[in-house]
């Protein structure tokens, strides 16, 4: 167990008496119980009655072998409790996957031997070891004695042959001696431990014709300041040459030995976090043959009457944000002061001591708060900082394809249901129709599409009740969630299966919304012609007529015109029909070789991608063209041609009759 991490939390219960205590209300004030840790157990005493819950959080290191048990028992007043395992015994078994440092052929306890560089044992020299990597404190050991050893309260995995890996470090060396250079360092120094019995010996160097100094706070002069960085010079009548730079430890000391005699300056040129530069110039004197240290201490005041300024912006376009509350927290997570940004999406928190904070936003209206607490530090008189917030995207866009996802569909008109609180006889939620909206809002625009916007919290659906021009209606509702952290438009699709064209194929109905895809690609079973360039571009889908010279119209048999579509200005096309009448292509003047029109893609292929049979409505003059032909404007009948065709036939057989006749008469 981790003692550092104990932390213990107040809870905000829940106003429906859920059980749910999940949310932190803040640390608890020490002064409400007493802990004691002893190893790897803990105990705490609550010094007034429990009337709430509480949030316990600790971490744990697990410094076992691959296989063993490990336990987890907690006791309330008497009543306990213990974690289970898979195989439901009491405690969990560890298992390995590639961990550091090998397996242990053993445990047992480090021990620390302190001496100084002539090979005394000192006392006073405190140790903390960490994990492998550093990144965990294991143990802060108990100072060594006057033996000069230091020995850890519980037992770590050892390996006989190659060690397991720790990281030790030196915190605090004894007065008069020089904290060990590698062991002192911000990551320690690492060992391997390999046997319980034999110590790990760290040695400190003595100052001798040197000096020390402590750096404290100013008002507490028990709290040693580690990061003060000062710069040693040798005075030489008014010049000054520069020794070493020097910075202090976790102990707060600083210090230099074997020095030549002279007068030296210490001047501090950077000052511990959170705390204000002194930089007036110590002065100290080094003698000849000096056998006692020079001591000196030196205090620093906390910055205080710093300002933080927050200025909130819209992640989209940096504009400011007004309306937009924070907390601020200090280190022990006491709410300092409350503030909502003003007209210019500013925030100033004045008066405050320099140290380590917390922002925490709490209300952002039509906002994502995605990231809440900021960790910011107080290291200077102003600090600015700048937050972005990403809007509350509220919308839902539905995509309208055919069933090959190869053309938007337009004209498709839905219905919008928000679920209720209510539930049918299946126990399934009911949802309403959301009343006010305009259809238009609700039917596809030529992108196949429908966006909505500004929508409650809440779960929905779309239900197609109408559905786009020769596609059948599919009811299937479309359900989607509308929720307060949602930065972008949610998007749904739905597709639509073509009508079926009577005789068993499909010539694909047309749509004016925006393909997808190019050309439909032609059957590769069936071999086709080039067919000539014509000027101007086709998308299929879309209704394109080319301009021709004018002509009148012919209603043969004095039959009603043809209707067109109003929004497009063209007739829709009756797919597989000819009635003979000259009519204009709705696809353009994409003539093919045998003189008739092609109004939809290759036989057999209809706008969604799905194949038919290859089979056309049937045609009176019993031409097997291509599916969805017509006769193109200013076609003229074949017939006359036919007549004159068999006449002469009929005349050519006649004659070669009449010649062959003769031959054989004349033999």
């Amino acid at each position: 167990m981790l003692v550092d991490t104990l932390k213990l939390y107040a809870t905000n219960l829940p106003e429906d008496n859920s059980g749910n205590v999940s949310v932190k209300a803040g640390l608890v004030n020490p002064d409400e119980y007493e802990l004691v840790v002893q190893g790897n157990t803990f105990t705490f005493n609550f010094k007034n009655e429990i009337r709430t819950a509480y949030i316990l959080e600790y971490q744990s290191f697990i410094d076992a072998n691959s296989g063993d048990r490990i336990e987890n028992k907690v006791e309330f007043a008497g009543k306990s409790d213990s974690v289970k395992g898979s195989d439901q015994q009491d405690g969990i078994r560890v298992y390995m996957a590639g961990a550091g440092g090998g397996a242990s052929t053993g445990s047992g306890q480090i021990t620390i031997h302190k001496v100084d560089d002539e090979g005394l044992p000192l006392e006073g020299a405190i140790f903390t070891i960490y994990n492998a990597s550093g990144t965990t404190l294991l143990e802060t050991l108990k100072p060594t004695d006057e033996k000069g050893e230091a020995v850890t309260s519980r037992k770590y995995r050892l390996n006989n042959q190659t060690g397991i890996p720790y990281r030790l470090k030196e915190v605090s060396a004894p007065t008069g001696y020089l904290v060990d250079a590698d062991y002192g360092a911000s990551t320690g120094q690492t060992i391997q431990f390999r046997d319980a019995r034999e110590p790990f010996e760290v040695m400190n160097q003595k100052i001798r014709q040197g000096f020390q100094l402590t750096k404290v706070d100013a008002v507490d002069n028990t709290k040693t300041l580690k990061g003060a960085t000062f710069e040693l010079y040798l005075k030489t009548g008014q010049t000054r040459k520069l020794k070493d730079t020097i910075t202090s430890g976790e102990d707060g000391k600083i210090g230099a030995t074997d020095l030549e005699p002279g007068d030296y300056e210490l001047e501090e040129i950077k000052a511990p976090e959170f705390y204000q530069l002194d930089s007036t110039p110590i002065p100290l004197t080094i003698v000849a043959n000096q056998t006692q240290i020079v001591t000196l201490t030196q205090t620093n005041t906390q910055g205080t009457n710093a300002k933080l300024l927050v200025t909130k912006v819209n992640a989209k376009d940096q504009s400011v944000l007004a309306g937009i509350e924070f907390e601020l927290h200090d280190s022990t997570n006491a709410v300092v002061d409350t503030r909502v940004t003003d007209i210019n999406g500013v925030i100033e928190f004045d008066n405050l001591a320099y140290g380590s904070y917390t922002l925490v936003e709490t209300k952002a209206e039509g906002f994502v708060i995605e990231q809440p607490e900021t960790v910011v530090s107080i290291t200077k008189p102003e600090t600015q900082l700048t937050i972005a917030n990403k809007e509350n995207d509220r919308s839902v866009k539905l995509i309208k394809t055919n069933a090959g996802r190869t053309q938007h569909l337009q004209g498709a008109v839905f219905e919008l249901r928000a679920q209720t609180a209510l539930m049918d006889a299946n126990g399934n939620w009911e949802f309403h129709k959301v009343t006010g909206l305009d259809e238009a809002t609700l039917t596809t625009n030529q992108q196949g599409e429908i966006v909505l916007e500004g929508l409650d919290i809440n779960k929905y659906q779309l239900v197609e009740i109408k559905a786009p021009n020769g596609y059948m209606l599919e009811t299937t509702p479309v359900l989607f969630e509308i929720t307060n952290i949602q930065t972008e438009a949610v998007v749904v699709e739905k597709t639509n299966q073509a009508i079926p064209v009577s005789g068993g194929g499909s010539s694909g109905p047309y749509n004016p919304g925006t393909p997808n895809t190019g050309v439909t690609p032609p059957d590769p079973d069936k071999p086709t012609t080039p067919e000539p360039e014509t000027p101007g571009t086709s998308i299929p889908g879309t209704v394109v007529t080319e301009p021709t010279e004018p002509t009148e119209p012919t209603e043969p048999g004095g039959g009603t015109e043809i209707p067109t579509d109003e929004d497009n200005g063209v007739a829709p096309p009756s797919p597989g029909v000819s009635n003979g009448d000259d009519i204009a292509s709705p696809v353009g003047d994409t003539d093919a070789p045998d003189g008739d029109g092609a109004l939809a893609p290759p036989a057999g292929t209809d706008t969604d991608g799905s194949q038919g049979n290859g089979n056309s409505a049937s045609q009176p003059n019993g031409n097997s063209g291509s599916q969805g032909m017509l006769p193109q404007t200013g076609e003229e009948s074949t017939m006359a041609y036919t007549a004159v065709g068999m006449m002469l036939m009929a005349l050519g057989s006649a004659g070669f009759m009449y010649f062959r006749r003769r031959q054989q008469l004349h033999r």
